[in-house]
């Protein structure tokens, strides 16, 4: 079998290096013979290697930058919104509620506090109820409640607090003598059977907004008007809910969002 071998030599001549004479291929004053032709191989110098490094680098830092401000602000936008639709859900869920308030005993017109009561299916002045029989529980029975909105501290340490709780339940009745009308009412006592605002109170319970802060209003409910606070309740049906939320994370910009609504009940003036 015949192999390819390369044939050295000394060249006297001094040719420039890779000159090639037919099988014979000059290299720095070497003479090579092999079959194969010789190929030029072309490359980046040091000086332009490091340049591409540079500007690689470059384009890498900007494009890490813009990813870190896009990725911040689209959890900005996402904190905030959940902020504001927590928020949201806070104040739609008191004037649901609140519309169907035949009277509301907190706060008294002309008066406000962070502090809410009404009931429904009751008589304003005598507290004879229900003064609708045809409005009825799921159960059948007739749909007569009460409803308190207060503020008090959240019971877990990871919640921000304080929290905007809502109890309810069926209006208690006055068994003894009622000076009702007709022999199928009875008479309410007047008494919310809250005992303390939270999750230990009474009726049931439910957690409506975390970390709950007063407004420019400087209490969450009115039935009054004050123009340096913004309350503009001039109707005795009428009532203003201002509800504040706040939202520290490190790091984050703070977020801090209010939101309010006047509502018209169902009490007569």
């Amino acid at each position: 079998m015949r192999t390819n071998s390369i044939k050295i030599k000394k060249d006297r001549a001094g040719l420039a290096p890779f000159r090639n004479f037919g099988g014979w291929i000059q290299v720095k004053g070497l003479m090579l013979n092999h079959p194969l032709k010789l190929r030029f191989l072309t490359g980046f110098t040091l000086a332009e290697l490091m340049i591409s490094v540079l500007i690689f680098s470059m384009m890498m830092t900007a494009l890490v930058t813009i990813y870190g401000t896009i990725n911040k602000h689209m959890f900005q936008s996402y904190r905030q919104n959940i902020v504001k639709n927590n928020l949201s859900i806070a104040v739609k869920a008191i004037q649901i509620r609140l519309m169907t308030a035949t009277r509301v005993d907190i706060p008294a017109f002309n008066a406000r506090g962070n502090v809410l009561a009404f009931v429904t299916n009751v008589d304003k002045q005598s507290g004879c109820s229900p003064i609708n029989q045809d409005i009825k529980n799921p159960g059948g029975s007739v749909k007569n409640e009460w409803h308190y909105f207060c503020r008090a501290a959240c019971p877990h340490p990871d919640e921000a607090t304080p929290c905007l709780y809502y109890h309810t339940g069926p209006v208690p009745f006055d068994t003894g003598g009622c000076p009702c009308a007709s022999d199928d009412t009875n008479q309410w006592t007047g008494s919310y059977p809250v005992g303390v605002c939270g999750p230990n109170g009474g009726g049931t319970v439910t957690s409506v907004l975390h970390n709950v802060q007063i407004s420019s209003m400087e209490r969450f409910f009115s039935r009054r008007f004050n123009q340096s606070t913004k309350e503009k309740i001039n109707e005795e049906d009428q009532v203003q809910i201002s509800l504040r939320t706040t939202s520290n994370i490190q790091g984050a910009r703070r977020i801090d969002t209010t939101l309010g609504a006047i509502v018209h009940t169902q009490t007569t003036p």
